[in-house]
């Protein structure tokens, strides 16, 4: 009905629930996308994810809708200027990025690559990439959550709070 994407959706929760969190009108964070805009890259095998920043004004004045659709928005003009690396947006702006969203899209088993059956080999790192990451993904008909975070800066406690507000929003 009001033609949202549940990536700009996810993006603008987790924006309302940060700025709610910090107790301020803005959220700024970072997302991921494919990277694969460039129409070359589109039967390629290789890891093209690029890092966007996301600044979202929940209380804009606006309606849910009209506040969601500003996000999906900000996202698509990022895309389609994305030959500036984050890394050049963040020095220039002064963006850090200490928190990230991403959405996942549909998980299913039975992966295929190819035409071959393949298996998701899970890899963790010692270091989380963000002070606080989470994932969002649609598996099994239901929608997922997986935080990744900073312990010496996140309780455990409150990131279960957080994410319980994600879902109540």
């Amino acid at each position: 009905e009001h033609r949202t994407t549940p990536n700009a959706f996810f993006n603008a929760v987790f924006g309302f629930v940060v700025s709610r969190s910090n107790y301020k009108e803005d959220a700024v964070f970072a997302t991921i996308y494919n990277g694969r805009n460039d129409s070359r890259t589109a039967g390629s095998v290789g890891m093209f994810v690029k890092t966007l920043p996301v600044i979202c004004h929940p209380d804009g004045g606006t309606t849910v809708a009209d506040y969601v659709k500003s996000v999906g928005d900000q996202i698509l003009m990022s895309i389609e200027n994305d030959l500036f690396s984050f890394a050049e947006i963040s020095r220039a702006y002064d963006i850090k990025a200490e928190l990230n969203l991403a959405w996942q899209g549909e998980r299913k088993d039975g992966l295929t690559l190819g035409g071959l059956n393949c298996r998701s080999v899970p890899v963790r790192l010692d270091t989380a990439k963000f002070s606080l990451s989470v994932d969002v993904m649609h598996k099994d008909g239901k929608i997922c959550y997986f935080a990744e975070y900073r312990s010496d800066l996140f309780s455990e406690a409150f990131i279960l709070r957080l994410l319980s507000a994600m879902t109540e929003t």
